[in-house]
């Protein structure tokens, strides 16, 4: 972003008398004249321009006030605004804008008056600093703000004249000329696509300077003003009335007398005093585009059931809104009530889980820069809100001391009653992302290297270790200092430390293992800390969870991140917090097009072990704002339902919650056919969800996740490996038709033991207890173990112990005798061995690596070789029956719908379609299928049913069997209930 320069202008204060300025003068009618009269049309145009009326938005009854000159638009900074498309066909040169403003809240930058040409050209009328400003957002050397005139006081009317006609651009306050320069500007210039009044705009976060404060007859005029024109509008200030007292929505409509005790079941339910809503909500408020359109649309969507809406605190970034609290022991809480009786404005009968920032704002930082996250070079870098460490105590002090003054105030008020949850968000994007990950605020510097992380890993290692012998047992001989006092953050250099081995070294690299496991443990004692505090001031009826375990999502790395650097693999922390009772997450980016899943990026089945909720967050864009919808494709409105069913089909099977969020605004849910859908959705979650059933298990497949073995990986912001087994692999299993839940292989002891079929995706490193805990709980009755590339090739007594590595480790976990090739890396590419050509398929994976481990088993079957020529057909999968238990070892990191389906029917889970390339997802009575492509999808069911039903139409597909088929379009989805 380019440099605001601000510039206070320094011009004379002149004083009009009779007669006219140069030009022609505006005393004609105007072209534009905006009353605010008529609450049934506030952009009306009673000037002579035709097609001048501007939209109005979010402006109802209760925005009209006494007025200079009859009525005006009180704005309270929810993007309640006016707009005007294409203003240059009616002001095509020289313009005058004049209107009465009364300033009602000054502390951040609002706009009165606005022109858009595109995010590199707006001009703009703003009030910064308590001033009048000039901003011009255009030339690419510098972004000019320019402030001019007194010091303007809180609620009282002002007369503002906005002059630009091609040489000077002039303000006048109260007739008085305040600014002039020499400016060759006109609106028209900048081919603008709207005039914006109370706001402005940029397309990334819509209305951002949004005008709280009262707004009365603008006019606009192509003459310059005359003195009398101007002497006649101020004059008319001295009748100006007082600001109205402040009308709240919540004081009538809220009737309750005591808050709503809430809580949410494994069945995807909310209960509120007792009774049961579906965990289907919608999603707005802060800062972007979805921020006003959730607003306009909280009727819409209350009419098709939904009545709990996750909000902000305050109408800033979601993820930052914390402008209430605008300095040390300062808060502003007459902005959290302005903004949460908005929603009350648009529906009564809403409920509110409250999205409350964790993470402070900018000034925050600014004053306490020692906090902040940094790079190796101590270097910090933030945008609207602090980048604190995760180790900084003194942000939760200070948190902590903010919240429970704003708790304090809220209880007071009505609309607590209605907060039935919390939702605190922190670090990047509000979703407990560390400030360095993801390649943007610090490009590829590795962080945290501030003072506050470093003594929290000091502190961390003797919890680990206990004592500095111990350290050294587990450390390569030499690497230590003599105290754990005096260990040093691993560099930028030792982190990304090149090697040929895909693997970290357990020895070399066990200050890096050390590290990247401790920043994951305590970013996730941090949302420990902070939703303890939020519980204690919420007390237990009120929900509290937020963005956490995107455990599946960033494996991959997208050129752009590593995943272990994120925070969030410390999630079996955060599933043991009794302050927790959900998690949330985007629907997957990855794989979202249309065709395929459309994945969730976290294991919803753990969650539910600790009754907790997964919580999809359904940021759907559609192609109702014109083109092709952003990830999926979606190209009309056809699709974009597709999109949205395939969405919350997943939501269901996986028996999770959700909720809906129009991330790009605009006109994304603007068709009666999306209200209806939602309304059809949630009437089928409200009805038809239950829990995970013993029965339901012993057909379904487990896929076991392991956070702490991510960290084994050496560095990379492209991982194919991982990548594959983790989020890649997430499409294949959706469209080999078998049931599957999600698990962390933290909750090992505790997850259910009576699913046939185990996969163990990428259990690099496992301990002794958790190996014992394998051989005692799923090596028995015949159950399929299935092990991918490098299962178990680490191990260690317990965390602090040193870590063995060996090939041994893999074959005592998988049963399966192996040897290890770490001579070069070499291509992992296989193909199905004799006799398994037509029921397997070629697996691949792109690069080369070390080590390979082959299998050399006499007494395993094998079931594919390895294709390069160096490693002379060796075995890369192999299955093995060990007794107790059966096992497979795939050698070749990979998954494809043959071999899923060929490792099920050998475990005897269900297998439901024969289908290609086609989603088929079972699970919570419902069959979602979706396809890129015409086909005809075969169904089959592990039991005869009495009825197929379709969820979108209530039409019956068939009866009384056990398999059907049924034609499915290209780039559609189908949902399918069962009816037992």
């Amino acid at each position: 972003m380019k440099k605001t320069v601000l510039l206070a202008a320094s011009v004379s204060l002149l004083t009009f008398s009779a007669g006219s300025l140069p030009g022609s003068e505006a005393t004609e009618r105007p072209l534009l004249h905006y009353t605010f009269d008529d609450t049934a049309c506030f952009g009306k145009n009673s000037g002579t321009a035709a097609n001048g009326d501007a939209e109005a938005h979010l402006l109802s009854k209760h925005s009209s006030v006494p007025g200079v000159r009859g009525s005006a638009i009180m704005c309270t900074g929810m993007a309640d605004s006016l707009h005007l498309s294409d203003p240059a066909r009616i002001i095509p040169n020289a313009c005058t804008i004049s209107f009465y403003l009364r300033p009602e809240h000054m502390r951040e930058r609002m706009t009165a008056i606005s022109f858009y040409g595109n995010d590199n050209r707006i001009i703009g009328l703003d009030i910064v600093k308590k001033h009048l400003a000039f901003n011009d957002y255009r030339p690419p050397e510098s972004r000019l703000l320019q402030t001019c005139g007194p010091e303007l006081e809180l609620d009282r009317f002002y007369h503002v004249i906005w002059r630009m006609d091609g040489k000077y651009v002039q303000i006048y306050l109260d007739g008085k000329e305040v600014f002039k320069q020499k400016y060759e500007l006109v609106p028209s210039d900048i081919r603008p696509q709207r005039m914006n009044i109370a706001t402005d705009y940029h397309s990334v976060v819509a209305h951002r300077y949004r005008l709280v404060g009262t707004l009365d007859d603008l006019q606009i005029h192509c003459g310059a003003p005359s003195a009398d024109f101007i002497a006649r509008q101020s004059q008319l200030l001295t009748s100006a009335p007082p600001k109205p007292p402040v009308v709240r929505i919540y004081n009538t409509v809220i009737k309750e007398t005591e808050p709503v005790k809430s809580r949410i079941t494994a069945d995807q339910q909310f209960v509120f005093d007792g009774k049961k809503e579906p965990v289907m909500l919608y999603g707005g408020g802060g800062f972007l585009p979805a921020a006003s359109y959730s607003l306009r649309t909280l009727p819409d969507v209350s009419r098709a059931g939904m009545n709990v809406f996750r909000y902000t605190v305050d109408g800033k970034r979601e993820f930052c809104g914390g402008t209430w609290w605008y300095g040390p022991d300062k808060y502003d809480f007459d902005l959290v009530d302005r903004n949460l009786d908005f929603a009350f404005r648009q529906n009564p009968n809403v409920k509110i889980i409250l999205s409350l920032p964790a993470s402070p704002p900018a000034w925050w930082g600014e004053q306490y820069p020692e906090e902040l996250c940094s790079d190796f070079y101590g270097r910090t870098n933030q945008d609207y809100f602090a980048s604190h460490s995760y180790s900084s105590k003194k942000w939760l002090e200070d948190l902590e001391k903010a919240w429970t003054a704003l708790f304090e105030h809220m209880k007071k008020q009505p609309y607590y009653k209605r907060i039935i949850g919390i939702t605190p968000v922190s670090g990047r994007y509000g979703e407990c992302l560390r400030a360095g990950y993801n390649s943007q605020l610090y490009g590829k510097e590795l962080t945290d290297y501030s003072q506050v992380e470093l003594r929290a890993f000091r502190q961390w290692l003797k919890q680990r270790y206990g004592t500095m012998e111990n350290m050294r047992k587990a450390y390569k001989t030499g690497s230590l200092p003599a105290t754990i006092d005096e260990v040093k953050l691993p560099s930028p250099g030792e982190r990304q430390r090149p090697d040929s081995s895909y693997f970290r070294d357990g020895v070399v690299d066990r200050l890096t293992l050390d590290y990247i496991t401790f920043v994951n443990e305590q970013s996730a004692q941090a949302v420990c800390d902070f939703t303890a505090i939020l519980r204690r001031l919420a007390g237990p009826d009120k929900l509290i969870g937020l963005y956490y375990g995107y455990l599946l999502e960033d494996a991959l790395g997208h050129n752009r991140a590593w995943a272990g650097d994120s925070g969030h693999f410390g999630l079996d922390k955060v599933l043991r917090s009794d302050s927790v009772d959900f998690l949330a997450a985007p629907v997957g980016y990855t794989q979202r097009q249309l065709g395929c899943v459309g994945p969730s990026m976290g294991p919803a089945a753990s969650l539910a072990l600790h009754n907790k909720l997964w919580v999809y967050e359904a940021d759907i864009r559609t192609s109702l704002n014109g083109g092709k919808a952003e990830y999926s494709g979606a190209s009309d409105l056809d699709e974009s339902l597709a999109v949205l069913w395939r969405t919350y089909g997943n939501t269901v099977i996986d028996y999770s919650g959700m909720w809906w969020v129009a991330i790009h605004g605009k006109k994304s849910y603007d068709d009666p056919a999306i209200w209806s859908a939602f309304a059809t959705m949630y009437q089928d979650m409200a009805q038809y969800t239950a829990v995970r059933s013993a029965e339901r298990r012993k057909r379904a497949v487990a896929l076991i996740v392991d956070p702490v073995s991510i960290n084994f990986r050496r560095y990379s912001l492209y991982d194919p490996l991982c990548g594959n087994l983790l989020t890649l692999s997430r499409d294949v299993f959706a469209k080999s038709g078998i049931e599957y839940d999600y698990y962390s292989s933290g909750d090992l002891g505790i997850m259910p033991d009576d699913y046939p079929v185990y996969i163990f995706l990428n259990s690099f490193y496992l301990t002794d207890e958790a190996r014992a805990t394998i051989e005692k709980r799923f090596k028995k009755d015949g159950k399929l173990l299935v092990w991918c590339y490098g299962a178990g090739y680490f191990q260690s007594t317990d965390p602090a112990a040193r870590i063995r590595t060996s090939v041994k480790n893999m074959q005592s976990l998988s049963g399966i005798q192996m040897e290890v090739i770490n001579s070069r890396p070499m291509p992992l590419d296989s193909r199905p061995a004799p006799g398994y050509q037509t029921e397997l398929a070629p697996l691949s994976l792109k690069g080369k690596y070390k080590p390979i481990f082959a299998v050399n088993d006499p007494q395993a079957q094998k079931l594919a070789l390895f294709t390069a020529p160096e490693l002379a057909e060796k075995t890369a999968a192999a299955y093995k029956n060990c007794g107790s238990y059966q096992s497979i070892y795939l050698g070749t990191p990979e998954f494809k719908t043959a071999w899923v389906r060929a490792i099920a029917r050998l475990g005897k889970a269900h297998v439901y379609t024969d289908a290609e390339n086609v989603v088929v997802r079972a699970g919570n009575d419902h069959i979602m299928i979706h396809s890129g492509h015409d086909d005809a999808v075969n169904i089959f069911l592990p039991e005869k049913v009495s009825a197929v039903i379709r969820v979108d139409n209530g039409q019956t597909v068939a009866r009384l069997t056990d398999k059907f088929s049924i034609k499915i379009g290209k780039n559609r989805t189908i949902l399918l209930r069962i009816k037992k």
